[in-house]
């Protein structure tokens, strides 16, 4: 037997141990997520004439009511099916609290608990106190990404994810910004010692002057905290994610030389990652520029347009903002937006409104995606916070994005992105492309019209994702229903069936040929099928 009361007093368990237990945490969820982080006391806000009771299957709640003699009548049932009820004290002389534990010592109460009165809408809107004048997460569905996926940081596997942002630096110690560090570099001490060909590259790398010293940055602050500005800290802004981590990298030069450079650093860092396994290096899945040359052909920038496959070749996938001028990059010409290749992603500011800002870039072969990047909210040096427009800032809130997918893989899905990153990489980009809103103000201007929208790329990621589209095999027939569900859900096939919750941690292995029904606590699980990969929402 478990109470889930205000004062989270525990009772032993009779019957049903594992199953009692699973469903309780399934029905005190709700009242007890939010207690790491905030006021246990908060759980004492109940009706005081009420207890919700989950009686035993086949008990009558008006009979059950009599026979405890505990001055109780039922008020409503909750649930037909679990046989679970809304009680009113009826008898007050006796002790409410003496009332519940004797109510619980009974054979046939499965759990007795308070009728909780705190419960909120459950979107996951940070506590930072600028949020409310940043109207893009909203647009972008970015509250219900974060509330049904992940809020950003590490892998499912471990991997920390890093996004690299060529600019002109940053304001390394603001308050509410989380920088990569290369903790194999012992800084300042005049040697290269990770030996990756960069000395003193503790923070990141100057391309301008040629050292690891990362100059403050107005632009490259503000750049920063749209990506990855700490989310529910009580500071400042919110990023797209909570906890990425923030590579800086001078770079965003006239010069193509140093933009070479700065795009070379990257290249290596997740180059060596890939073939140490993670020992050297960084998790960098893409890039932020924003910089670029107006009317650049880019036949004239062969070295600088190819870095972006060299790049996408090991993993990373690059994010360039379009020009700042009401132009069709498509026929005057543009670097980067409009240099070949798959790994590259062209980028465009959209306002509140949801159309094309009018000073910003278009071309339906070469802007791949609008985001929001007008009057947009964000850190900027010495602990401040500003707005600032520009493609600029709607570039970073697609490479945040990308960032948050990674963030969101499952286990399985995360060892093809290890094997071939490339082509996994390639598949990213493609649902957030899928993913994306399309705008009819956007026709005509964006390729198929598409708007970012955080929480359609991550659920065009997770719920479409086949292995078999990067060569693998599918497995035929596979169906799992109903989907979402409230506890039970029948998986139909022939194979190897593995089930794994949002941690990547296997709840369920087994040898299947035709049905296998389950019942599974609330949460999100991802099951596996031989070499197909299907999500599933239990309620």
């Amino acid at each position: 037997m478990y109470i889930c009361s205000p004062t989270k007093k525990q009772y032993p368990m009779k019957k049903n141990i594992i199953v009692v237990f699973i469903m309780t945490l399934m029905l005190c969820s709700m009242v007890s997520l939010g207690q790491e982080q905030g006021s246990q006391s908060h759980d004492a806000t109940y009706v005081e004439n009420e207890f919700i009771i989950w009686l035993e299957q086949g008990v009558d709640a008006s009979a059950f009511a009599v026979s405890s003699n505990s001055g109780i009548a039922p008020k409503r049932q909750l649930s037909e099916r679990l046989n679970i009820w809304l009680f009113e004290i009826t008898d007050s002389r006796e002790l409410r609290e003496d009332k519940m534990d004797r109510l619980a010592s009974n054979a046939d109460v499965r759990v007795i608990q308070n009728n909780h009165t705190n419960i909120k809408l459950r979107e996951a809107v940070p506590d930072d106190p600028y949020y409310y004048q940043q109207w893009a997460p909203a647009i972008m569905s970015l509250p219900q990404a974060w509330e049904e996926f992940t809020t950003g940081g590490v892998t499912v596997i471990g991997d920390t994810i890093v996004v690299a942002v060529i600019d002109g630096g940053a304001y390394l110690s603001h308050e509410d910004l989380n920088f990569w560090k290369n903790y194999h570099e012992i800084p300042n001490n005049g040697i290269d010692d990770d030996g990756n060909g960069y000395v003193d590259d503790f923070h990141g790398w100057n391309a301008y002057s040629h050292n690891g010293n990362i100059s403050s940055n107005d632009h490259g602050t503000h750049v920063a905290g749209i990506i990855g500005a700490v989310g529910n800290n009580g500071k400042g802004v919110c990023g797209v994610n909570w906890n990425v981590k923030v590579m800086p990298v001078g770079g965003s030069s006239g010069n193509e030389s140093i933009v070479v450079e700065a795009y070379s650093y990257v290249l290596e860092m997740r180059a060596r990652y890939n073939e140490t396994n993670g020992e050297e290096g960084a998790f960098v899945v893409a890039t932020n520029s924003s910089f670029g040359v107006d009317y650049g052909n880019p036949d004239n920038y062969p070295i600088w347009c190819s870095m972006y496959d060299e790049m996408g070749n090991v993993g990373i996938l690059s994010c360039g903002a379009g020009p700042n001028m009401n132009v069709n990059v498509d026929v005057v010409g543009d670097v980067p937006s409009t240099c070949p290749g798959n790994y590259l992603i062209g980028v465009t500011n959209t306002t509140s409104a949801d159309v094309k800002y009018n000073s910003a870039g278009y071309g339906i072969n070469n802007i791949d995606i609008g985001a929001p990047g007008t009057t947009i909210y964000s850190t900027v040096p010495n602990n401040g916070y500003g707005n600032k427009t520009g493609t600029s800032m709607a570039t970073p809130q697609v490479t945040g994005t990308i960032a948050l997918m990674y963030a969101a893989m499952p286990q399985e899905m995360m060892q093809v992105c290890k094997d071939d990153p490339a082509n996994f990489s390639l598949s990213v980009r493609q649902s957030l492309f899928d993913g994306a809103d399309h705008l009819a103000s956007l026709d005509g201007l964006v390729a198929e019209g598409r708007r970012l929208n955080a929480l359609g790329a991550l659920k065009e990621l997770i719920d479409n994702w086949r292995p078999n589209e990067l060569g693998e095999n599918k497995t035929e027939d596979f169906k799992v229903y109903p989907n979402p569900t409230t506890g039970s859900v029948t998986v139909e096939g022939k194979g190897q069936l593995i089930v794994t919750n949002s941690l990547g941690q296997v709840v369920l292995r087994k040898e299947i040929d035709g049905k296998k029904t389950m019942t599974l606590p609330s949460g999100l699980y991802f099951v596996k099928l031989d070499d197909t990969v299907r999500k599933i929402m239990v309620e």
